[in-house]
């Protein structure tokens, strides 16, 4: 499981080729991989490639994302967490490093560009009230026949992305709503406990654990905090579509003795 995760976390940062402006996080990788737990024989040779532009000669190169993903000395952070949740709790979904589910432009067909389109997302929303929960619409595509809707269901603070595909329309303009709810969630909690809460809970797997609210799932929500041990995870499931009696999941620990790395900006 840990294997699978890791490898979760690292492909939206990891994706070759690596963001040359990427380093790592943490004490032990900020100096640039002279620490324990840095790139592996203190880095790179000289003439690899590898490093920031305007670096000095004899200067060991910085580490980049790449680095950390493919040596598997660090675990890449799409997102800077401290940018996730202010003090006051309140989850910032537009910080998210994949944030367009929660961008909201279209909840009232706003970008839709046909009556079809426009037809689907009333289709959603009557769904989704069907079954006691809101949806968000970030954007709509497509054509009578096949259209795809991205945005996210929303339960009190949280927004789980969601994406539906293969959605269609009559020629009389009448949405397949069957096949719409064969697409959509069927159970959503209607409410939820408070971050704040929540993240006391991640806390108990370690004190310095952070909240990353950008990876919730409609059909599997499941809230992530990092770090556990140096960097790791710690989550809890907080509703899931295939065990719908389930409510939210135990706390899970899953510790690394690797240090997290991140992008410098978000892409």
């Amino acid at each position: 499981m840990l294997a699978s995760l890791v490898l979760a976390l690292l492909l939206p940062c990891c994706t070759w080729p690596a963001r040359p402006d990427a380093g790592c996080a943490g004490a032990v990788c900020a100096d640039g991989g002279a620490a324990d737990g840095g790139l592996i024989d203190g880095g790179p040779p000289e003439d690899s490639g590898i490093g920031r532009e305007g670096e000095g000669e004899g200067e060991p190169p910085q580490p980049t994302c790449s680095d950390c993903g493919f040596l598997g000395t660090c675990i890449p952070q799409p997102e800077r967490l401290d940018d996730l949740v202010d003090d006051a709790g309140v989850p910032h979904y537009g910080n998210c490093a994949f944030a367009l589910p929660f961008e909201n432009d279209c909840t009232n067909g706003e970008c839709a560009t046909s009556d079809a389109q426009r037809a689907v997302i009333e289709g959603a929303h009557l769904v989704a009230a069907e079954r006691g929960y809101r949806v968000e619409i970030a954007d709509v595509t497509g054509a009578p026949y096949s259209i795809r809707f991205r945005g996210a269901v929303v339960v009190d603070w949280a927004k789980a992305s969601l994406t539906v595909t293969g959605a269609t329309v009559s020629d009389a303009g009448v949405v397949d709503l069957d096949e719409l709810r064969s697409r959509m969630p069927r159970s959503v909690p209607p409410s939820l406990p408070s971050l704040a809460s929540l993240t006391d809970l991640l806390r108990t797997c370690d004190p310095a654990v952070r909240p990353n609210v950008c990876h919730l799932e409609a059909d599997t929500a499941r809230l992530f905090g990092v770090p556990v041990g140096v960097c790791g995870t710690a989550a809890i499931t907080l509703w899931s579509d295939y065990e719908p009696d389930a409510g939210i999941s135990a706390v899970e620990c899953l510790p690394s003795e690797l240090p997290c790395c991140y992008w410098e900006d978000y892409p």
